[in-house]
């Protein structure tokens, strides 16, 4: 996922041109699929996940996309590749695919389900319940956390992320039509730039998600010991995609000229914090208006 509006192809350039995100999950891809699997590519976006699958041996993928513009251009892409017979895209979300789909063996499940905080919207429930429906034995994310930094200061305020040109080598071996990414006017953004190092700790951690976890409750709680003043709290994800393939939006991740996530950054005041976040919260646009689902 990414932090933006999903209804022009902008967002998906800016993440295909994350190397560090493209190679970490075709790193745990190319370990995770194997030779006759059946795949479910859930939010496929550009259909690049899709293409990584069949590559590394799934003779069938099921691209599901519930935004109708971005599936025009998933389609196109497919059609491009002349992999129509192995990819197929449905057009809706994971209960409508469940529905129409309920008896379709599926091997493996994968996602780019990731936001900022983890739950940007409620495809982190929808992944799971998937996972769950379909029973798979493989499935990345394999494993999710949501960590905290607890007390920020020094922050540099309103840095712009600038304009990069597009690596093409990054997607050299897939069929992405890169034509469509030539319009860039909604690629600057004002986001928050940490002036220290801060280096990722297990202590860190506020909400581990695993295989079962239970999200119906539509509300994670979690109360921290306050720090005596005013100031903020960073969330970000720490991620174990597939067989210790490690990804993070932690400020530590190796900087490359695109960066497709950054931290969520959230001001308390004095007093202990009880962080809510609501994983069920799915309203349209919130990737482009943050915490829209986290209470402090």
């Amino acid at each position: 996922m990414f932090r933006g509006n999903y209804d022009n192809i902008t967002p998906h350039r800016i993440m295909v041109n994350d190397w560090y995100r493209t190679s970490k999950y075709e790193e745990s891809i190319s370990k995770c699929i194997k030779e006759g699997d059946t795949v479910i590519d859930y939010g496929a976006g550009s259909g690049i996940l899709s293409y990584m699958a069949i590559k590394y041996g799934a003779k069938k993928v099921y691209a599901i996309e519930r935004n109708y513009k971005t599936a025009r251009f998933l389609r196109h892409n497919i059609k491009k590749a002349n992999l129509e017979d192995k990819i197929e895209v449905f057009v809706g979300d994971a209960a409508s695919f469940i529905y129409k789909n309920d008896i379709v063996k599926i091997d493996v499940v994968i996602s780019e389900c990731i936001g900022d905080h983890l739950f940007e919207n409620k495809m982190i429930y929808d992944f799971y319940n998937l996972c769950d429906h379909y029973r798979v034995g493989r499935q990345i994310p394999d494993n999710m956390s949501l960590c905290m930094f607890p007390h920020l200061i020094g922050l540099k305020n309103n840095t712009r992320h600038e304009f990069v040109d597009f690596d093409s080598d990054i997607i050299s071996e897939f069929p992405i039509d890169v034509a469509y990414f030539e319009n860039n006017s909604d690629e600057k953004e004002f986001y928050y730039k940490l002036n220290h190092k801060i280096r990722h700790h297990d202590e860190n951690v506020l909400f581990k998600l695993s295989w079962k976890y239970d999200l119906n409750d539509g509300l994670l709680e979690k109360k921290v010991k306050g720090f005596g003043r005013k100031g903020f709290i960073m969330l970000y994800f720490y991620v174990e995609l597939f067989d210790k393939v490690f990804f993070t939006n932690h400020p530590s991740r190796p900087k490359t000229g695109t960066h497709s996530y950054f931290q969520r950054i959230v001001p308390y005041y004095e007093g202990d914090i009880n962080i809510k976040i609501n994983p069920l919260y799915d309203q349209r646009g919130n990737e482009g208006s943050p915490c829209q689902n986290i209470v402090l």
